[in-house]
């Protein structure tokens, strides 16, 4: 249970971060990206607009997943879906990713932390369950 749980406060304070991001200026992200190999065109508004609804998306994401650290099998079926879900992203990355030409430092990332931590989320959590299992069976 305890590696379950260190699993999902990572997670949660990986998605928290993007708090943070919804205040630094556009032209300071804009200047990131580039920094990485992708252009950036004109900031136009609704690029940034998009930019902060999903920073402020991912960041709510990051709450669900410390409500689940707090106690992960009271959760029932939201673990898994914060599994799968994390697995789902990281498959949109890798597509998105080779979709849209980008280079690899823009999605490998975000990429590789979705569907190893969605594993480890569902892999741990199996292992917890069969704990409880094991422990209530004792009793």
């Amino acid at each position: 249970m305890k590696g379950l749980r260190v699993i999902l406060w990572v997670c949660a304070i990986a998605c928290l971060l993007s708090f943070v991001m919804l205040f630094i200026p556009w032209r300071f992200m804009a200047a990131w990206i580039t920094s990485m190999g992708v252009e950036v065109l004109a900031a136009a508004p609704f690029k940034a607009y998009m930019a902060r609804l999903i920073l402020g998306t991912v960041g709510l994401v990051g709450i669900f997943f410390a409500i689940l650290a707090t106690d992960p099998l009271r959760y029932g079926p939201m673990l898994p879906l914060a599994g799968c879900g994390l697995i789902f992203m990281g498959l949109i990355c890798l597509a998105g990713g080779i979709r849209y030409h980008l280079p690899p430092i823009m999605f490998y990332g975000d990429m590789i932390f979705c569907l190893v931590f969605g594993a480890l989320i569902l892999v741990f959590r199996a292992k917890a369950l069969s704990e409880q299992t094991s422990a209530q069976q004792e009793e």
